[in-house]
Parts: structure tokens; C-alpha cells; sequence
């Protein structure tokens, strides 16, 4: 499994409650789709700051991710349509620590 995390600047729009409730609704719709292609597993987007959030996205495998990232999340064109400002990326390989932890149902 391969992690993406990127931290985002929202716009001044999104930064209210009801802006950003309207986003997170129009980010889910814009990106499951495209991102389940290159084996998005799962996805979360953390509200770092008023101005920030981070996407936590899982996926099968480091081409996956890597492809992500290089044909929709990480380009201009993306940024621009989202209203988003690109401040930091990473990847890496995730280690599930329940399972490593020897638990077999952690839930």
C-alpha cells in the first residue's frame, strides 16, 4: 500500500462554512472517479487549518500514486479548476499498524 499527501491553500471562498461544506461535496465528485482509475483505495481530507487541508489518499501501489498525482492532483490545471494552491507533497510506502500489531479485527 502507498500513501499521497498533499497540502492544499484553500481559496477565500472555501474558507467559510458554508463554502467549504459546497467544496468538500464538489472535491469528492471531481476526484473519486478519475483517482479509483489509478487504484485509489481510500481517501480522506483533513482540515489542517482554516486556510489549509490535507488529502490522505491510499493506494495499491507507488505507480498508482506516483500517476495520481502527475495526470490530476498535481497539475496547474487542477489547482486552478479546484481553486486550490498546491503547498506540499509526499509519498511513501503506509504500514497498517493494527495488522502489523498482530490484530486481526482492530474495529
Amino acid at each position: 500500500m502507498y500513501v499521497k499527501v498533499l497540502t492544499f491553500e484553500l481559496s477565500e471562498a472555501d474558507r467559510t462554512d458554508g463554502g467549504f461544506t459546497a467544496f468538500i461535496e464538489r472535491f469528492a465528485h471531481r476526484n473519486l472517479p478519475p483517482l479509483r482509475e489509478f487504484g485509489l483505495l481510500d481517501g480522506y481530507v483533513v482540515r489542517a487549518s482554516h486556510e489549509t487541508i490535507m488529502t490522505v489518499n491510499f493506494y495499491e501501489d507507488e505507480d498508482g500514486a506516483h500517476n495520481a498525482f502527475a495526470t490530476i492532483t498535481g497539475t496547474p490545471e487542477y489547482a486552478k479548476s479546484m481553486r486550490l494552491k498546491l503547498l506540499e507533497h509526499q509519498e511513501g510506502e503506509a504500514y497498517d499498524l493494527p495488522l502489523m500489531g498482530g490484530e486481526r479485527d482492530p474495529l
